[in-house]
């Protein structure tokens, strides 16, 4: 694997500290390896687990790895739900049922007394209007969010970006 450190030069008795400023949420492995020109020394690995990224944060959803970090609800258990599409997370319509699929980010730790902007490009069809909230809680429980933006029959046919300014209250 590819080194994401390297201390060049080391001094023997030193001690040396480094600290990740992109570390991924979750069970997050380190394994440290000793280098000269001798050769490597033994592997040592230090797991921990990371609570959450800090902002700022973007999501561009180039990747449907990026895509996995978020956790879908198909709450009405139909076929249809929120989807990685080609750089894009895409929620596919279904005229059976009325939507109720969430899409809720990773854990993002946010400071009280602080202002985040937070916001989302977005884009409908022109044929449909759609309704869409954007929430925050601290749990996968929807009913516990707070709404900071609501969008009622929304049928703009092109992106549009909405922003919303919030201060969390715990």
């Amino acid at each position: 694997s590819t080194p994401i450190h390297v201390i060049n030069n080391p001094i023997k008795g030193n001690k040396y500290a480094w600290t990740d400023d992109n570390p991924t949420p979750g069970n997050t492995h380190y394994t440290l390896v000793a280098s000269n020109e001798y050769g490597d020394g033994p592997l040592s690995t230090k797991s921990v687990f990371v609570v959450g990224y800090v902002p700022p944060y973007i999501e561009s959803f180039d990747t449907e790895e990026n895509f996995n970090l978020f956790t879908v609800l198909n709450n009405n258990n139909d076929e249809m739900t929120w989807r990685f599409n080609d750089g894009s997370a895409r929620w596919e319509y279904n005229i059976s049922y009325a939507a109720d699929d969430w899409l809720i980010s990773t854990n993002i730790v946010l400071q009280k007394d602080r202002v985040y902007k937070i916001g989302f490009k977005g884009r409908s069809t022109e044929w449909a209007e759609e309704n869409m909230r954007l929430t925050i809680g601290n749990d996968l429980n929807t009913d516990n969010h707070t709404t900071l933006l609501e969008l009622t029959n929304w049928s703009a046919g092109k992106n549009e970006t909405h922003y919303v300014y919030f201060l969390p209250e715990e």
